[in-house]
């Protein structure tokens, strides 16, 4: 590993340009960004491991770390030799001139991410678009309070990158069953939220309960054929926000955050059995239909 110093006693002789060490040697910039991958893991007892794949460049690249204090840093190309690199103050490191592609790796503490309660919260902040890796047992992330669904990959990439990131290991999951008829319907609330009082109104289209704590996540699993979307929320008659962030042929994922205590009413567009799952798929296939039909007529 080459020095700060050594490395600017070098670009002083070579550019013959003499110049001042700033206070804070994170101040300095030498070289042009890296085309790098990163990725940042977090394990299930909040620890923070950090990977940057650096693409060989022919030239001199700097690598912004991820704030926090970078401990077991390694720093190896794809032949597991350590290349030419200088760190430059606590955040920075310089690659010179490769031929082949390097990894950037440390661990990193002092992250910020903090267990409140059973959610996990981290203040993130990188400039790029990271890979956030999350452990197993999370499959829902909130980001700015936005939910995610983390699939198989367990990751999400972010753009940006400044983000609120909320997590809860092994949510609850509450499975509230809906007879209807001959019929049953499972609707799942998952949440740190203490809940009661559950109630499907078919008339109204509606699902209700009340929630005694406030200021957590309830996340919905609703079946379509039970109650279709899209769907209005309120806490106590006031219209709220909501999030409807994902779907498939059979169920739709719902998310609100009650700031205080009080009745939720999830209202839907249609419900069983009043309007059959496929009509509102045959309504908009009609609607395409007669579009069609309409301007080809305007043609002739």
């Amino acid at each position: 590993m080459i020095t700060v110093k050594k490395l600017v006693l070098a670009i002083i002789s070579i550019t013959l340009i003499s110049f001042v060490i700033p206070a804070s040697a994170q101040q300095i910039s030498i070289g042009t960004p890296a085309a790098q991958t990163v990725e940042v893991n977090i394990s299930e007892n909040g620890t923070v491991h950090v990977t940057h794949d650096i693409k060989q460049r022919n030239q001199v690249n700097q690598v912004i770390l991820v704030n926090g204090t970078h401990t077991n840093l390694k720093v190896i190309d794809e032949r597991g030799n350590e290349p030419q690199y200088a760190t430059v103050g606590a955040e920075s490191i310089t690659l010179f001139p490769r031929n082949s592609d390097v990894t950037i790796e440390y661990d990193l503490d002092d992250s910020g991410l903090e267990k409140i309660g059973e959610t996990w919260r981290w203040h993130f902040y990188y400039k790029g678009s990271p890979i956030l890796s999350f452990p197993e047992k999370v499959d829902l992330v909130f980001a700015n309070q936005k939910p995610v669904k983390i699939d198989d990959t367990r990751g999400m990439r972010c753009h940006g990158c400044g983000v609120v990131i909320e997590y809860v290991l092994d949510e609850p999951i509450q499975k509230k069953m809906v007879q209807w008829e001959n019929r049953e319907f499972i609707i799942e609330i998952r949440t740190l939220e203490e809940i009661s009082s559950f109630s499907f109104d078919q008339p109204r289209r509606s699902i209700s309960f009340d929630v005694n704590e406030g200021s957590q996540f309830v996340t919905l699993t609703i079946p379509l054929e039970l109650l279709w979307k899209p769907y209005d929320v309120y806490l106590n008659e006031k219209n709220i926000l909501k999030h409807e962030f994902y779907s498939n042929e059979t169920h739709a994922m719902l998310n609100v955050k009650p700031k205080t205590t009080g009745t939720l009413l999830i209202i839907g567009y249609s419900v069983v059995p009043e309007f059959p799952i496929l009509i509102p798929l045959f309504l908009g296939l009609t609607a395409v239909i007669l579009i069609q039909l309409k301007n080809r007529t305007s043609l002739r």
